[in-house]
C-alpha cells in the first residue's frame, strides 16, 4: 500500500474511533420538554394572553379555537344566545379583528337562526370552531364574568426562536414559552426589524395587577442621553431590562413593516441532537394533558410515557432563577408500563419538566459484531 493511502485509511480510523467513542458514551437521551401555563381573566374586562405550548413535539405556536377552548366550550367562556351576553375573544389577524363567542342555544328557525357552538360577530350561523388563531399571535378575552377566573394550557415546549412579521400599527405577538421571561432575554433588540430609540417602535406589557399596560422602548446609545438598555416610558432613568413579559406582548411599529425574532430563555434552548446514539437508551416520548381531578375539583398538568425495565428515569423542572433541578428519580423493576408525573397547576401558575433516560444497567458492546 502507498504511504499516502496508509495515511488517508489510518486518519479516517482515527476519526472513526473518535466518534465511536464519543457515541458510546452517550449513555442517556432526554425527552422533548413539556409544560403550563395558568392565565387569569379579569372580571367584566379585556384580558390579552396567548398559549405559549404547543400540541405536538416541535409544533407550531398555532391552534384552531376548537383546540384552545374546547367543542363545546370546554374552557368554561360565558355562553351566550346573543353574543352581546358572551365572552368575546377578540384574534387581530394583520389588519382585521375576528370577534368569536359561544352559543349554548339551539336557534334554528328563529329570527337569529343560529345553531349551537362557535359563532362569529357578524357571520350568521358560520361555524369558528376550526377558525385557526394566526400562528405566534396573541389574543383577547372580554370577559362578563362578575368575578376573575382562570384557563390552562398545556404541551409541549417550542425548541427555539420565534419570529414574527410586522406591520406598522400594533402587532399582537405571543411570548413563544410558558415560563417568565425578562425584556432582556427575548433579545427583541437585535432584531432587523425592531427600531430602537426614543422615537422607535414600543412594547406594550399588560400588567394584571393594575389592568394598565406598560409601555417601553429599547434606548439607542447613540442618542442623547448616551445611555443603553430597555427603559419604560415615564422612568427612563432606570434600566428596565429585568422587567418580565406576560404570556403575551403587544409591538407598536412606528414606521413599515419588519420581522422581530424572540430568543428561548436560556435554559429552554433544546439543542437539535440525534436521539439515538450507538448506546443511548430510548428517548422517552411523553404525553401531557390537562385534566381536573375528581378528589379536589383542582386542575392538573400530567405527563406520561411508557418505561422500559432495563432504564431509569429521572424527572427535572426548569426554574428561571435556579435552572434545572431533580424532582423524582425511578429505578427498575416497574409494576406498570407506564410511569407518571403530575403538578397541580395552581397556584404554580406555570412548569416546565422534562424526562432523562439512563440505562440502569449499561449494556455490553457485542465484542464480535465486525464494525461496519
Amino acid at each position: 500500500m502507498k504511504p499516502l493511502m496508509r495515511n488517508i485509511l489510518g486518519l479516517l480510523t482515527l476519526a472513526y474511533s473518535t466518534i465511536a467513542g464519543a457515541q458510546l458514551e452517550q449513555t442517556y437521551s432526554t425527552s422533548d420538554y413539556v409544560g403550563f401555563h395558568i392565565e387569569v381573566i379579569k372580571a367584566n374586562a379585556f384580558t390579552p394572553m396567548a398559549f405559549n405550548v404547543t400540541r405536538t413535539p416541535g409544533g407550531k405556536l398555532h391552534q384552531t379555537i376548537n383546540e384552545t377552548f374546547g367543542i363545546g366550550n370546554a374552557m368554561g367562556l360565558t355562553p351566550g344566545s346573543y353574543w352581546r351576553d358572551a365572552d368575546i375573544i377578540w384574534i387581530k389577524d394583520g389588519s382585521y379583528w375576528t370577534q368569536i363567542y359561544y352559543n349554548d342555544e339551539d336557534l334554528l328557525g328563529q329570527p337569529e337562526n343560529i345553531s349551537i357552538g362557535w359563532k362569529g360577530v357578524g357571520w350568521g350561523d358560520a361555524d369558528f370552531g376550526d377558525y385557526r388563531i394566526p400562528e405566534n399571535n396573541g389574543f383577547w378575552i372580554q370577559s362578563k364574568k362578575d368575578v376573575d377566573w382562570v384557563v390552562g394550557f398545556g404541551g409541549f415546549v417550542k425548541k427555539g426562536a420565534i419570529s414574527h412579521r410586522l406591520i406598522k400599527g400594533f402587532n399582537s405577538l405571543s411570548r413563544g414559552w410558558p415560563v417568565p421571561m425578562t425584556l432582556n432575554e427575548s433579545g427583541l433588540n437585535y432584531s432587523s426589524g425592531f427600531d430602537i430609540g426614543r422615537d422607535g417602535d414600543i412594547v406594550w406589557l399588560y400588567r394584571a395587577d393594575t389592568g394598565e399596560y406598560d409601555q417601553y422602548y429599547y434606548a439607542d446609545p447613540n442618542q442623547w442621553p448616551f445611555y443603553e438598555g430597555w427603559r419604560k416610558i415615564g422612568s427612563e432613568d432606570a434600566n428596565v431590562g429585568y422587567d418580565y413579559i406576560p404570556s403575551s406582548l403587544i409591538i407598536q411599529k412606528k414606521e413599515g413593516a419588519g420581522t422581530v425574532v424572540i430568543l428561548p430563555p436560556a435554559g429552554l434552548a433544546q439543542k437539535k441532537t440525534i436521539n439515538r446514539q450507538f448506546n443511548a437508551p430510548p428517548k422517552p416520548n411523553l404525553f401531557p394533558y390537562i385534566e381536573i381531578w375528581e378528589g379536589d375539583g383542582q386542575p392538573y398538568f400530567n405527563s406520561a410515557w411508557q418505561v422500559n425495565q432495563k432504564v431509569q428515569y429521572t424527572t427535572e423542572v426548569y426554574e428561571p432563577w435556579r435552572g434545572w433541578f431533580t424532582i423524582a428519580h425511578r429505578t427498575p423493576p416497574y409494576e406498570h408500563g407506564w410511569a407518571y408525573d403530575y403538578a397541580r397547576m395552581l397556584p404554580l401558575r406555570w412548569g416546565v419538566a422534562r424526562v432523562i433516560a439512563e440505562w440502569w444497567v449499561a449494556p455490553q458492546p457485542d465484542k464480535d459484531k465486525e464494525l461496519p
